[in-house]
């Protein structure tokens, strides 16, 4: 039970760089083709391998910041400790 509780969590934290990501599609990729007139770009796989672990390692720092300090979320109250986390977030 306790690993499908953290799993859970695991997944609220992705979700909440998913919203994120919706927010900002619209208009940041004009802003960065503004920004780069005039540049010539190469794609590159190695910074989509550390945006892959970076987006990892964010759920897994979401899971540890929860699994340490779930006594004192709950202490708090369900609300305060969920209002609590999504802002440590």
């Amino acid at each position: 039970m306790k690993i499908i509780l953290l799993l859970i969590i695991a997944l609220i934290a992705s979700f909440s760089g998913f919203v994120v990501h919706v927010f900002t599609v619209e208009w940041l990729p004009q802003w960065i083709s503004t920004q780069m007139q005039g540049l010539e770009v190469k794609p590159s796989w190695d910074v989509r391998y550390v945006a892959a672990m970076t987006s990892i390692e964010m759920g897994l720092g979401a899971v540890g910041l929860y699994y340490f300090g779930r006594q004192k979320f709950l202490q708090i109250g369900r609300f305060k400790s969920a209002l609590m986390f999504s802002v440590l977030l």
